[in-house]
């Protein structure tokens, strides 16, 4: 065109990509679906780029929440909080988590520390393989982080949307298949991994990062809790590293053992620690009642009993409402901060205790 300017466009041009930096040894913490997947991807270019993959879980198995257990660790406890080997009976005070300002705070946190619990043999699996102890015939005792599923719990989807792609749900599998299918399919999906297995908690012998103690390899470590993570700095100004300190389930007192890692896989779950509203003079409502009244978070449900009849009851999930109507005084209340397409009641207006 007349008058146009011969000059060619100039575009802003991107600026280059830095280079990758080199992952040589990663750490997965956590051994629920999340992990073993994450664990599954990394495996598929080792030992090319990855020549060194830990995967950390407090439990003694794979499986995460979906190991069913009978313990729960109560809101409010009657007459006892936490058990430990090393206290008696009577040199605990009760204990009431609640409110809490920071739903995830020490209270919460504490809610979920572990169980010195009897478990009989064949009961949960692998038992007596990691940190457990001989106890009287037939049994063992561990420590049990207790989990939100209770006996009656089914997937709330199809399972084809919960399989691994290379690993389908066999044909014999409801639709929605129960917690116990659900943890069956994840163990047999790891073991198809074919990586070793680390159970005992001996420094000594296992050395750092493996048996052998070389560092290289894929491992999964049972019965490990991880205490500290924090980015360590690396010399020449290049990227910084990880050190993670782990330590035995229920073994407080040892330091616990450094190891250093290139990058972290987080997939520690979100329903471990619960969430729990402060709400006005809930605390002290149940103060008042005598050891008479209680507070419980879902994950303490496991199946209807007597403790239910003839109350009102707000589990903060609608799943436990079917099967608390038949014992409970009729209406139900069902507390709700903001509306979902689950729910189609008219908003609560009520939302305090006194």
């Amino acid at each position: 065109m007349p008058g146009a300017s011969t000059t060619p466009s100039t575009l802003p041009t991107a600026a280059p990509t830095p280079p990758l930096p080199a992952i040589s040894r990663i750490a997965i913490l956590g051994g629920g679906p999340s992990g073993i997947a994450t664990l599954a991807r990394l495996l598929k270019f080792h030992p090319t780029h990855f020549p060194t993959i830990d995967l950390f879980e407090r439990r003694g198995d794979v499986g995460g929440i979906w190991n069913y257990t009978e313990e729960v660790n109560p809101l409010v406890h009657y007459p006892q909080p936490l058990t430990s080997p090393t206290k008696s009976r009577s040199s605990v005070e009760p204990k009431v988590f609640l409110p809490l300002d920071d739903s995830r705070g020490k209270c919460a946190t504490e809610v979920d520390q572990p169980i010195w619990s009897a478990v009989g043999v064949g009961q949960r699996g692998r038992v007596g393989e990691g940190n457990g102890e001989s106890g009287d015939e037939g049994c063992t005792r561990e420590w049990v982080f207790p989990s939100p599923v209770y006996p009656s719990l089914t997937a709330n989807f199809p399972k084809q949307l919960m399989e691994w792609d290379d690993c389908p749900f066999g044909e014999e599998v409801d639709m929605f298949p129960g917690h116990e299918e659900i943890l069956e399919y994840v163990r047999g999906y790891f073991r198809r991994l074919g990586v070793k297995e680390v159970r005992k908690c001996d420094r000594d012998r296992n050395g750092v990062n493996g048996e052998e103690g070389t560092g290289h390899g894929v491992r999964a470590w049972f019965g490990k809790v991880v205490r500290k993570v924090e980015k360590v700095p690396v010399e020449g100004g290049g990227v910084p590293g990880w050190r993670v300190v782990v330590g035995c389930v229920g073994d407080e007192a040892e330091p616990g053992e450094e190891r250093y890692y290139d990058a972290l896989v987080i997939a520690s779950g979100r329903y471990s620690v619960p969430y729990i509203p402060s709400l006005p003079c809930l605390k002290e409502w149940v103060l008042a009642g005598g050891g008479k009244r209680r507070v419980e978070h879902s994950r303490e449900f496991r199946e209807v009993g007597e403790r239910y009849r003839g109350k009102v009851n707000s589990p903060s999930t609608i799943h436990h409402l079917p099967s608390l109507q038949p014992p409970s005084l009729h209406p139900q209340m069902k507390n709700i901060r903001n509306m979902s397409t689950l729910v189609t009641n008219s908003p609560p207006t009520h939302r305090g205790y006194c």
